[in-house]
């Protein structure tokens, strides 16, 4: 796991994908983030993931999947 340090304001890009997380605002133990990214890719909350993959009846970690 890569962990990276932003102030609000900023931003983290994933290259060659297309897609920019911005820390929007900090309120707390909050932290709100904006994600720019091709309408193609898919982005949920990870508890909205696993309840699709359960719905799906797929198993919830695929390869590369880490808790």
């Amino acid at each position: 796991m890569l962990v990276l340090s932003r102030k609000e304001g900023e931003s983290i890009v994933v290259p060659g994908y297309e897609i920019e997380i911005i820390v929007r605002r900090i309120d707390g133990d909050t932290v709100k983030i904006g994600i720019i990214a091709p309408m193609d890719v898919e982005v949920h909350r990870l508890e909205v993931w696993h309840a699709i993959q359960r719905a799906n009846g797929g198993s919830i970690f695929t390869k590369g999947d880490r808790t």
